[in-house]
């Protein structure tokens, strides 16, 4: 192409944008560097190029486009579309950065925040058994070429200490979140084709339990970037999932957690593992689930021994005694 044709060459709103985003973008990821400006300026020029709606949106609302890339800096997750971390996306007239439930456990695990985590779709020929919300299920998939219609999710994430968070959703409390989703209600009444619930439902229904579980995931010094993403999310959020103001935590009972680690070091103590993992999984069953971690914490600071009593405790849990053989009966 010529100078000349080159200067009749019309530069549209959203490619400045891109361009406008550079020097924030710089500034911002001095902080980590993370991401690099001159790739992921390639990877926002090919998803708005590639999406005649999207273009639209970033015509008619640049700033949205030139924030978006910024957001890119901010959380330190690449555009690039092998990695499946995160998107640019048209919502409610502006252009946004989503991140996927890949990207959101890539930031808790960066940000030391957890070890791995993951979200598995629970079918209707699965099976799945639950241990609670500190213990990892059990999930096995007999029939993996007949699994049957969705029933569930779960995820189960491991801390740097060894410990295990797990959370469950039933499909019905997925599609309640799904329902208020701004996109899927224009899908169903205006037939609009542009919604993740629909064309990605099963990514979906992992973010869904990912950002919830996300809340009982241990904080670290570096957690701001995984809590500024799920800030960013809520705010600019069309897919229903948001929990920041609909899920308030469930309260502590400081007492009633300072009785169950008297009661928890008596049931160590006893030796008697028969009696104690009954009594632990009892003691358990009567505390929330933040209770249940603050009893984790401190039991994890108590060692006499060589082994933190946490370790113990968690043995206690899942030991489950063999039953024992009448004695009339013969082998």
């Amino acid at each position: 192409m010529s100078e000349q044709e080159l200067e009749k060459k019309q530069v549209m709103p959203w490619e400045n944008a891109i361009s406008n985003a550079k020097k924030r973008f710089n500034e911002i990821n001095k902080i980590h560097n993370l991401v690099d400006y001159a790739k992921e300026s390639v990877f926002a020029w090919q998803i708005v190029k590639n999406n005649d709606y999207l273009m639209k949106i970033a015509n008619e609302n640049p700033d949205s486009l030139r924030d978006a890339v910024i957001n890119i800096a901010s959380t330190g997750l690449t555009l690039n579309p092998a990695e499946k971390l995160a998107y640019i996306v048209p919502r409610k007239g502006m252009a946004c950065l989503d991140i996927s439930y890949i990207g959101l456990i890539k930031l808790a695990t960066d940000t030391g925040s957890i070890l791995w985590a993951r979200a598995e779709l629970v079918h209707e020929n699965d099976e799945f058994t639950w241990h609670g919300a500190m213990e990892k299920p059990e999930f096995s998939s007999p029939k993996p070429f007949d699994t049957g219609p969705v029933v569930g999710v779960y995820c189960v994430a491991k801390t740097k200490e060894g410990d295990y968070l797990s959370g469950k959703m039933s499909l019905k409390e997925v599609y309640d979140i799904r329902d208020r989703s701004e996109s899927y209600k224009a899908y169903v009444k205006e037939n609009w084709k542009l919604c993740s619930w629909v064309t990605d439902e099963g990514e979906m229904i992992k973010k869904t339990i990912i950002k919830r579980e996300s809340k009982t995931w241990p904080k670290t010094e570096k957690s701001d970037r995984f809590d500024d993403a799920i800030q960013y999310l809520n705010e600019h959020n069309e897919e229903g999932i948001d929990f920041s103001n609909q899920i308030a935590p469930e309260p502590i009972d400081h007492q009633r957690v300072e009785e169950a680690y008297i009661k928890a070091i008596e049931i160590i103590d006893s030796d008697d593992k028969d009696w104690g993992s009954e009594a632990a999984r009892d003691l358990m069953a009567s505390m929330t689930q933040d209770e249940q971690m603050r009893l984790h914490d401190k039991l994890r600071q108590y060692k006499p021994g060589s082994r933190q009593y946490n370790t113990i405790w968690k043995e206690y849990l899942s030991y489950y005694a063999e039953p024992a053989i009448p004695e009339h009966v013969e082998l």
